[in-house]
């Protein structure tokens, strides 16, 4: 196996930042990266996960995945973070390998490339039915037969987490929990890192969570963890999901002054998501605005 500083805490699932161009396009604009990348820092982000499910990986082309990657890992933005987890998955394996090279040496990647640290990305909806929940055995033999050499953990993105917990008890790899609504309870039976997309605006709260459990306040971690998941569970009650997170995500940046884009490149948004979007931001900052990132 190879080796790697571990990830600790909470890790932002980055959104990709859009504008229009003159021709009414809706492009790639990384011109407030470092602004985004300093929002979050301050807001206790150690870690970013970019170009994953939270960054539409699935509809951009290779060489817009390239370009939020290249902001991503520019000097100026790597510095802020102690890791910049690039995820380079694709059906394409040219393209999967290209973005795997632009990454190299520069930190770890979540698909397979040689000779670079290995996160595998499981995630309900995605996995292949007969994997899900079941992946325990498989990395089991995967460590055992050194089949896959780079592997030093796993993205693991259910609800139901008695796989990751096997795997994170019997194996020597790393679990990244990719359910926002479960911080607190999955923390409490021994997983230290969570990576997730609600982050974006919730990351300071959920940081804190950790820090009350770690210190033996559970009464008032757990009272802290409640009003969070309903906070998340609102935000995911109806509508498209991605839109209503991009749509709170920019009117609390409002109070920095820039935007990453209100539109998405998802073509089944429809005019009646937007105005849920709007609906459920309004009910967030009315409900929760003391939980939501500064």
């Amino acid at each position: 196996m190879l080796e790697m500083e571990p990830i600790h805490g909470i890790v932002v699932a980055t959104l990709n930042p859009y504008s229009l161009n003159q021709s009414g396009q809706l492009i790639i604009d990384t011109s407030n990266i470092v602004q985004y990348a300093d929002y979050l820092r301050s807001n206790g982000t150690t870690s970013v996960f970019v170009c994953g499910t939270t960054g539409d990986f699935s509809v951009l082309s290779c060489e817009e995945r390239l370009q939020v990657q290249e902001a991503w890992l520019a000097a100026e933005v790597r510095a802020k973070f102690d890791h910049v987890i690039v995820h380079i998955g694709s059906s394409v394996w040219a393209d999967m390998i290209r973005l795997g090279e632009h990454a190299s040496g520069r930190d770890r990647v979540s698909h397979a490339l040689p000779d670079m640290p290995l996160l595998v990305y499981n995630i309900e909806g995605a996995t292949p039915p007969h994997l899900v929940n079941n992946w325990y055995p498989i990395m089991k033999e995967a460590l055992e037969n050194n089949k896959i050499p780079t592997l030093v953990g796993l993205k693991y993105t259910s609800p139901f987490h008695l796989d990751a917990f096997e795997i994170l008890t019997k194996l020597p790899l790393q679990v990244c929990l990719g359910c926002d609504e479960l911080v607190f309870p999955s923390f409490a039976s021994g997983f230290k890192v969570f990576i997730g997309s609600t982050f974006n605006v919730f990351s300071s709260k959920c940081s804190e969570v950790l820090a009350l459990a770690d210190s033996g306040k559970v009464k008032e971690a757990q009272k802290l963890h409640s009003r969070l998941f309903d906070a998340i569970r609102l935000l995911g009650s109806k509508g498209a999901f991605m839109l209503n997170l991009r749509t709170v995500t920019n009117r609390v940046l409002q109070k920095r002054n820039f935007s990453i884009g209100y539109q998405t490149k998802f073509d089944y948004i429809t005019s009646e998501d937007i105005q849920i979007a709007g609906e459920l931001t309004d009910a967030v900052l009315n409900n929760f605005s003391d939980l939501l990132n500064n």
